[in-house]
């Protein structure tokens, strides 16, 4: 009910809602990491942090790049914890682009408007996909 928390508490769910995704997905990628190399770097006298820094962080930097990609894809084309939590109040305080889309079909009965912002919804993400990965390539993407 309070308009300063609402977003807030909405935000936490969601990071909730998305730790296990981001858990098995790291899990994956650490566990496909060649214990040769831990074991060559060790060798060469290799620590903690080198070996973090240089070996499986790189390793798993596309599964990074990529998790982050789909998480945000996700959360704003399924905004059902504000949803679900708020519907966008209170006071419009929680109010994102997909909720207002959503009220605006089923409480308006506005399907112009609501297909409109499905259209710049759709126009952003395109927008953020093109800047996020022209940003993250390099050349250390691929071994």
């Amino acid at each position: 009910s309070e308009t300063k928390y609402s977003l807030f508490s909405a935000i936490i769910a969601n990071i909730w809602y998305g730790v296990p995704f981001f858990a098995i997905m790291l899990l994956a990628a650490l566990q496909s990491i060649p214990l040769e190399l831990y074991e060559a770097a060790e060798i060469d006298g290799a620590g903690y942090f080198s070996k973090l820094f240089k070996i499986t962080i790189p390793y798993i930097k596309p599964t990074i790049i990529n998790t982050i990609l789909i998480r945000t894809l996700w959360i704003m084309n399924y905004p059902q914890i504000i949803y679900g939590m708020t519907g966008g109040g209170p006071a419009n305080s929680s109010n994102i682009l997909a909720v207002h889309m959503i009220n605006k079909i089923t409480k308006a009965m506005n399907f112009g408007e609501g297909a409109a912002i499905g259209v710049i919804i759709i126009a952003i993400l395109f927008t953020y996909i093109l800047i996020y990965l022209t940003l993250t390539r390099g050349k250390d993407l691929t071994f």
